[in-house]
């Protein structure tokens, strides 16, 4: 597995849940054309680096934690695939969100 580095975090894509005619659940209309939608990711955290340090050489350490289920956009990773499993390097940063248990 790759370990990250700085403030980036190792996280495996979850892929939303659909129903049996294909329709992503969870995806609110309003009225807005899934061209203009901005979709974003999920995916649960493998790994997290040690953190950033600032300019004073005090590290910042990261937010979120191994196990987290957290959002992310759609374009705001690396993807690597390892032992058949699709995952994303990101940076903290990028993630918006994260889901509670």
């Amino acid at each position: 597995m790759i370990q990250p580095t700085s403030n980036r975090v190792l996280v495996e894509l979850i892929d939303p849940p659909t129903t049996a005619a294909g329709l992503i659940l969870g995806q609110p209309s309003f009225g807005i054309k899934p061209s203009q939608e901005q979709r974003g990711h999920r995916g649960r955290v493998l790994a997290v680096g040690p953190g950033k340090r600032t300019r004073k050489g005090v590290l910042l350490e990261l937010q979120v934690k191994t196990g987290d289920l957290v959002r992310f956009g759609e374009f705001d990773y690396k993807r690597f695939t390892e032992n058949g499993v699709s995952t994303m390097l990101i940076s903290e940063m990028d993630i918006v969100g994260v889901e509670e248990a």
